[in-house]
């Protein structure tokens, strides 16, 4: 089954993946997005990024899957929040909730 940081770190990989694939918005456009719609933290109590999970990720501490899979939910949650049902980023944290799920289920 392997340490907790070895299947954090297996687990983060494909959403990395995901992120770094051309069509998907990254790091440096959410970044954008954010200065361009400032009420995003108006509406988003706990902001989180996938940049954060890593380094968190990095630096151990997560000290359960759960609190791993708190973040990614949190983030999830918070995507579908700020963002309007139907749109792409909402339909990608859709399928992101739903890897979310199965992670738990291992």
């Amino acid at each position: 089954m392997g340490t907790l940081h070895q299947r954090s770190t297996d687990a983060y990989h494909p959403i990395r993946s995901h992120f770094r694939t051309e069509s998907r918005p990254n790091r440096t456009r959410f970044v954008l997005l954010l200065q361009r719609y400032p009420e995003y933290y108006e509406i988003t109590k706990e902001p989180i990024d996938i940049r954060t999970i890593a380094q968190r990720i990095q630096k151990n501490s997560y000290p359960t899957l759960d609190d791993l899979v708190a973040d990614f939910t949190l983030m999830i949650n918070n995507a579908k929040t700020f963002n309007e049902p139907g749109s792409k980023i909402y339909r990608v944290s859709e399928r992101f909730c739903l890897w979310v799920q199965n992670l738990q289920g291992e």
